[in-house]
């Protein structure tokens, strides 16, 4: 079983995982991560850490998570 993010560390790891990408030109997760604040207008409520239970959506910040 997974453990829960709260939404100030997936916020944190969120804020982190899009400025490792924001380097990377040619990245699948650059996209995602800018799908996602896009489309959600920089709203945490509706980025995709939010959905799901305990704020497990985000495949990149879920593996993050469960590193460490």
């Amino acid at each position: 079983m997974t453990k829960p993010i709260t939404k100030d560390k997936a916020l944190e790891i969120c804020k982190q995982v899009r400025s490792d990408n924001a380097k990377k030109l040619l990245s699948l997760n650059r996209w995602q991560c800018w799908g996602c604040v896009t489309f959600s207008r920089g709203d945490p409520a509706k980025m995709c850490f939010s959905g799901g239970d305990g704020n497990r959506g985000c495949s990149l910040i879920n593996n993050i998570f469960d590193k460490g």
